[in-house]
């Protein structure tokens, strides 16, 4: 198995835990009442997630304290770097207009934590179909050529947020050199892509199977996942 494959989805496991999931109100009537003072918004979307059709609220949060931003000793990038933590939030809506607590996720929203890097959060999006898009990117002015972007697809199902869907592309920025990963957690499938920005077709394509004992859970993906990925494909397939 690619050694690239193993990485990406060692990612998935790692993270720190700061235990901010008590900040946030069990209701609130706005995002504004929701976030807690000191903290402030990294971003928000809003959408029917679990098939209700009500909008359900769905954010990104960093606390501000002075305490936790370091000064840039190296030169490099920008004077300072902010370690603060940033918490994800799920609200789902009610018929009175309210929001309810629905999850909190210490973890997974990736902190700026290099004075070299750009930011690596992206965003969410929400589908007409209620899937939950979670974006991020690596972009770094010094210290490598590689640049990449990453999609992770969650799915409401049996009363908690299910991974379904993954998506990876690296790029060398001096050579134009791209992979590209998908994995599809609903057929159990990995594509793999190489190519060329400057060049239109495909180097190569390849397909894998995969099996899993559990489901990826949102509530989770961030501190407790772990499985030996290299032990992941079962078998090769073309369809």
């Amino acid at each position: 198995m690619n050694k690239l494959i193993a990485t990406i989805l060692i990612s998935f496991s790692c993270g720190v835990a700061f235990g901010q999931g008590d900040i946030l109100p069990e209701k609130g009537s706005s995002l504004k009442g929701i976030i807690p003072s000191n903290w402030t918004l990294l971003d928000s979307v809003t959408g029917d997630l679990n098939n209700d059709e009500i909008d359900d609220l769905v954010f990104a949060i960093q606390d501000t304290n002075p305490d936790n931003i370091t000064a840039n000793e190296y030169g490099l990038g920008r004077d300072s770097v902010d370690l603060n933590p940033r918490v994800m939030g799920i609200y789902f809506g009610t018929p009175l207009g309210t929001y309810n607590k629905e999850l909190v996720v210490d973890e997974f929203i990736r902190i700026c934590d290099q004075p070299t890097l750009d930011e690596p959060f992206h965003g969410f999006e929400i589908s007409n179909k209620g899937v939950l898009s979670v974006n991020f990117g690596t972009w770094y002015s010094a210290g490598t050529w590689y640049m990449s972007n990453d999609e992770y697809k969650f799915r409401y199902q049996n009363h908690t947020f299910v991974l379904i869907g993954y998506e990876y592309t690296e790029r060398h920025r001096a050579s134009g050199e791209e992979n590209y990963i998908s994995i599809n957690f609903l057929t159990k499938k990995i594509q793999r892509m190489t190519g060329n920005v400057a060049e239109d077709d495909v180097s190569s394509e390849t397909w894998n199977r995969f099996e899993m004992k559990e489901p990826i859970l949102l509530k989770t993906i961030g501190a407790s996942y772990d499985v030996d990925y290299y032990d992941l494909i079962t078998e090769d397939g073309d369809d």
